[in-house]
């Protein structure tokens, strides 16, 4: 079946897995996210390296699909009323999703290689958090960060911080980090808006 997925490029995406291997899909496969979702799962096959980690993420729906063109992430989900139009040569990216909760600030620290990234581009703090992926500067991790208010209370220990294991560490390359940042509903509107 996995040979049937292979496609001319003329009528097809390139799917990019959590570690970073490209699969050619024809468009046919790509008209909603629950199939999008199921040719994924026939893409984790297990003689692939990383498989068994980004098989653990997907089952426990710890993963997103996102369209990133380099500029601009577009995240895929069932929230659209009506589902994008995606062309041919269209690069879907599957992430992994990690949570931390955490003080908003202008560096990240990699959760693949500890490294710290600067978060502040020319384009400003907002439109980053909203809009791009950042490399690692460190080891090429591809990250984008989305920043969700946290309840009152919610610390390191008690909100989702992925404890990694070596073997994600050195596969998983795509990734997307949910802050759960603890300030007031007032302020993070503010920051939001401007």
């Amino acid at each position: 079946m996995l040979s049937q997925l292979l496609v001319s490029p003329r009528n097809c995406v390139i799917v990019i897995d959590a570690v970073g291997h490209e699969h050619k899909v024809s468009l046919e496969y790509c008209t909603a996210l629950q199939q999008l979702k199921n040719m994924v799962a026939v893409l984790l096959t297990p003689e692939r390296t990383g498989t068994s980690v980004q098989r653990r993420y997907f089952e426990s729906g710890k993963f997103d699909l996102c369209i990133d063109d380099g500029k601009r992430v577009v995240q895929l989900s069932s929230g659209f009323k009506e589902w994008p139009n995606i062309e041919a040569g269209t690069r879907i990216v599957m992430r992994v999703v990690f949570e931390r909760a955490r003080i908003l600030s202008a560096t990240y620290t990699c959760h693949l290689c500890g490294a710290r990234n600067t978060l502040l581009p020319s384009i400003g703090f907002k439109e980053w958090v909203t809009d791009g992926s950042v490399d690692c500067h460190a080891c090429k991790g591809r990250f984008q960060i989305s920043v969700h208010p946290g309840r009152p209370g919610a610390t390191q220990s008690n909100v989702g911080n992925d404890l990694l294991d070596t073997e994600t560490r050195h596969c998983i390359r795509n990734f997307r980090v949910t802050l759960i940042v603890c300030i007031s509903l007032l302020y993070y509107h503010h920051f939001l808006t401007g």
